[in-house]
């Protein structure tokens, strides 16, 4: 492995950053690499930032932004600094840090002095960023949308359409997320171009996936260890699954503003064979699932972990477990997640 304690993971939305920082984890796991893996939307982010706290008034919160995150950068490296391995950490750089910039029309000048102050606070780390891109952003933009299905599409694009950016340029949601990406992509690889030799750049229109993965590998200098499974074991964890949520408190919902038809009567998952791989759609569609071991699976680009439970090797339910990873250099002691139980039906 190369002399690093930092790897970056960049890209538009649904460029594959996720499931390519979760897949170096497994592949330093197997080399016997100690690594932590910080997922976008992991609890007690060490680089998240509030953008809706309270401020006084009077004070631009981007340009407050601008102001103070950096010092977030350094601070966090400084941890890294601390820790015996290698940390993986996925968006912060572009996509977390450039988008509020790039919806209130900053110019290009800015965003790349921008980008450039939060590059300088990791530095010395010597990091490799992972840098994936598509040559054509309508065509990642177009792809991520039918991967993550209809709802979430929805959800998204009605999400854009909202924004002040959208509003002030006559722009629907969709041509609204076209136009941010395009401008994410093209001020990311300008800042790319500065440090051609931190960098991994790899065009994935072509979705070859094992191709990408073999890149890293020659790049990083890790033995790379496959991760094909027979697909016809996985028959038998093939259904419908079943959960029934349970009600929160009366206190508890007026505390989070749930109304109680915002609460499904049932949440049904299915398991299926998809590219032979299997797959879980759940929140998102075609969710593949990696085997960790006997029954128990990951779901890739995620923490969460499913566990099926079998009588005499019949399934008949899974546990769903969220399985976040304790704060970074944390001394406490980790607390699993509630487990979600989903009977086959």
């Amino acid at each position: 492995m190369i002399n690093t304690k930092l790897i970056l993971v960049e890209g538009i939305s649904g460029s594959g950053k996720s499931s390519t920082a979760h897949y170096l984890s497994r592949q330093l796991d197997k080399n016997n690499i100690k690594n932590r893996w910080f997922h976008e939307e992991e609890k007690e982010h060490p680089l998240f930032y509030d953008r809706k706290k309270p401020m006084e008034p009077g004070i631009d919160r981007t340009e407050y932004f601008i102001e103070n995150y950096p010092q977030q950068w350094a601070n966090f490296a400084k941890q890294i600094e601390e820790y015996d391995g290698v940390c993986i950490i996925e968006s912060f750089l572009t996509q977390f840090s450039l988008i509020p910039l790039i919806m209130k029309s900053y110019s290009e000048e800015k965003i790349q002095n921008f980008i450039k102050q939060l590059y300088l606070q990791i530095e010395p780390l010597n990091p490799v960023i992972v840098f994936n891109y598509y040559n054509d952003v309508k065509f990642g933009l177009d792809l991520n949308l039918s991967r993550r299905g209809k709802e979430w599409e929805n959800w998204y694009l009605n999400h854009v359409a909202s924004t002040p950016f959208a509003k002030e340029n006559n722009l629907d949601g969709y041509n609204a997320a076209l136009s941010v990406m395009q401008k994410l992509s093209d001020n990311s690889k300008e800042f790319m171009n500065t440090i051609p030799d931190q960098v991994i750049d790899i065009d994935i229109s072509s979705q070859y996936w094992e191709e990408f993965h073999q890149r890293l590998s020659d790049h990083l200098s890790y033995q790379r260890y496959s991760e094909n499974h027979p697909v016809e074991d996985y028959q038998k964890y093939c259904g419908i699954f079943k959960h029934i949520p349970s009600l929160p408190s009366p206190e508890e919902m007026e505390e989070k503003g749930i109304k109680s038809e915002d609460i499904p009567a049932e949440i049904l998952n299915t398991v299926h064979i998809c590219n032979n791989r299997l797959c879980l759609d759940a929140f998102w569609p075609n969710l593949k699932l990696i085997a960790l071991d006997d029954n128990l699976f990951s779901i890739e680009a995620f923490h969460f972990l499913v566990k099926f439970n079998l009588d005499d090797e019949k399934v008949l339910s899974f546990d769903f477990n969220e399985n976040n990873p304790k704060p970074f250099l944390s001394s406490e002691e980790h607390i699993d997640e509630e487990c979600y139980r989903f009977n086959k039906v």
